[in-house]
């Protein structure tokens, strides 16, 4: 952000792409990427590609889900996951205590 500020009563001009009354350069007062839109690459796609895709997707998560369950294993027992022994510190926390009823900051 260039710091640059609009005077007080004058009205700048609009944002080339989102329409708002604030000049693109100016502090924004939401998020810094709210140009951003998801990108539509199955807007064309045939059903058949859309539905693998869906799979593909799934499929993803669920992998990752085992990939963090993996590294939480081996941080509470060295060597329970031998492809990442030894790269992971060791955690002698609770994991779930921010799920558990009498959980509290102070």
């Amino acid at each position: 952000e260039s710091g640059r500020l609009e005077k007080p009563g004058s009205s700048p001009p609009p944002c080339r792409l989102c329409k708002s009354a604030r000049p693109a350069f100016a502090p924004q007062p939401h998020s810094r990427n709210h140009h951003a839109r998801p990108p539509r690459f199955s807007k064309k796609a045939s059903a058949e590609k859309k539905a693998a895709g869906l799979v593909k997707e799934i499929n993803n998560g669920r992998l990752a889900q085992i990939g963090i369950m993996g590294c939480l294993a081996e941080s509470k027992v060295e060597g329970a996951v031998p492809a990442i022994a030894g790269k992971i510190a060791h955690y002698d926390g609770d994991y779930m205590a921010p799920f558990e009823a009498n959980f509290h900051l102070f």
